[in-house]
């Protein structure tokens, strides 16, 4: 049952760590998106 616990822990830790690296790279590919398109705004302007 200790180790069951420890193994739903280590699960549980590792998906957290993978939804926020998630959401890091969502965050900038956002931003990376956002900027060419305002760059091509005013180079379109």
């Amino acid at each position: 049952l200790h180790l069951e616990d420890g193994y739903k822990l280590k699960i549980n830790s590792w998906s957290t760590v993978f939804l926020t690296i998630l959401r890091m790279l969502l965050m900038y590919v956002l931003s990376v998106m956002l900027s060419v398109t305002l760059e091509a705004k005013i180079i379109n302007l």
